[in-house]
Formats: C-alpha cells, sequence, structure tokens
C-alpha cells in the first residue's frame, strides 16, 4: 500500500524479518508500472528486487543475483466464470509484463503492469483467464470484493519459488545477510505469514472445475550505508 509508504504482502513481511535479524532499515520506494520498475534495475537506483521468481535466465537478463528461496508458491489460475469459453487456451489471457506465454495466438494475450490489474481484467471480462502466483492472487481476492471470478489451484506439479534478487555488481556481503536471514525462518514462523498474507478460497482445483462447467476447460531496495529503500510494483 503505498498510500501510506508501507509494503503489504509476504515478501513485504519477510524484508521486515531481515531487518529485524540484521539491524538493516528498509525505506519502500513503488514502481507503479512495469517501465519503472526496469528503468530503477537499468539504472542500479536499487539494491535489491523483492519478490522475484527463481529463474536463471531471467535473474542474467535483469542483472541481478538470486538469493536463497524464502516460500515456493503454488501457480493459480483465475477465470471469469461467466466467460464461456470453451478452451482457456482459445480464450483471452491478462498477463503480466515481463512474463511469456507459450501460446500461438499472440494477438489474445494483455499485458498488465500488475497481477491485480490482471485479476481486474478478468473480472471487468475484458480477458477471460489469468495466472499467476498464488499467493499474491489470494492476498488480492481478499483485499478486493471480486464477485465474477473463480480461483483454481493448479495442484502441486505447478509451483515457483521465490527469492530476492540482489542487484549486479551484488554487494557479497548484503547477499550473505539476505541468504543468512531467510535461512533462519523457522517453518512456523512462515506458515505464520503465509496465514496472514492469504486466505484460503472455495476450495476450486483445475479438475473439479472441468467437471463442473463441462463446456470450459479451464521489491526494490534502495541501499544506504545502514538502510534500504524498497520498491514494490
Amino acid at each position: 500500500d503505498d498510500k501510506n509508504g508501507k509494503g503489504n504482502g509476504i515478501s513485504n513481511d519477510v524484508l521486515e524479518y531481515i531487518a529485524d535479524k540484521s539491524g538493516l532499515k528498509f525505506e519502500i520506494i513503488w514502481a507503479h508500472t512495469y517501465d519503472q520498475y526496469l528503468k530503477a534495475i537499468e539504472d542500479r537506483d536499487v539494491d535489491i528486487v523483492a519478490g522475484v521468481a527463481v529463474n536463471y535466465d531471467v535473474a542474467l537478463q535483469e542483472a541481478y543475483r538470486m538469493s536463497i528461496p524464502y516460500i515456493t508458491s503454488p501457480v493459480a489460475i483465475v477465470v471469469n466464470r461467466s466467460s464461456g469459453v470453451s478452451d482457456l487456451g482459445s480464450g483471452r489471457l491478462a498477463l503480466v509484463r515481463g512474463f511469456s506465454y507459450n501460446v500461438d495466438q499472440k494477438d489474445k494475450i494483455a499485458y498488465y503492469d500488475s497481477i491485480e490489474e490482471c485479476i481486474n481484467a478478468v473480472e471487468r471480462g475484458e480477458a477471460d483467464y489469468c495466472y499467476g502466483n498464488g499467493y499474491s492472487i489470494q492476498y488480492y481476492l481478499r483485499a478486493n470484493n471480486y464477485m465474477n471470478v473463480d480461483y483454481l489451484a493448479l495442484g502441486d506439479d505447478w509451483s515457483q519459488k521465490i527469492c530476492m534478487g540482489i542487484i549486479k555488481p551484488a554487494e557479497v556481503e548484503l547477499l550473505s545477510i539476505v541468504n543468512k536471514a531467510i535461512q533462519s525462518i523457522s517453518d512456523e514462523d512462515m506458515q505464520n505469514l503465509l496465514y496472514t498474507n492469504s486466505f484460503e478460497p472455495e476450495d476450486i482445483t483445475l479438475s473439479s472445475y472441468i467437471k463442473a462447467n463441462k463446456g470450459q476447460a479451464v521489491l526494490l531496495l534502495l541501499l544506504t550505508v545502514s538502510s534500504f529503500a524498497a520498491v514494490f510494483l
């Protein structure tokens, strides 16, 4: 929430945990668009990207080193329940800028600056579905009063590991501090963070959704001597 300069979500809570364990301080900076996010990285205005998926190709391309992962998130789909699409592969997909998707009909993809904007597009009927980090999706479903979407869990085989990205040239000391703090998070503490920042939506899986709908398939951180500035997209 950039209205009061404070962040929300699991990654924000992990940063607060790192600050508490290390004595470092974090100042949040907001990237309101994907272009602002890229510019902050390219200009080396930041030192850490918070909440990035573990992807070695992207890390190399976007010039950051990855910390050890702190959570493994399920991948989920949000579908417009009244879209009437017989096959999601032929439907309109809302996708966060910077992500790729292997579909033949590129004209059916609309790009947005955040997963929240993607969900909003599905809610309004501008897109038939979107997909992304299950915990992030759960957070926004809880925060907003959506009336026309269903949440579909894809199962244990669909997941992504989430980490912090340390901007290159990465400071070895900073990377070490972040990794040690992440390693010290107990399973109980992490479960508490997950519980606080998400909720249990109606238990709909991809297979159960298909059965019920036979026509459808379904922070950037600015480092100072003793403080950081965190940028959320």
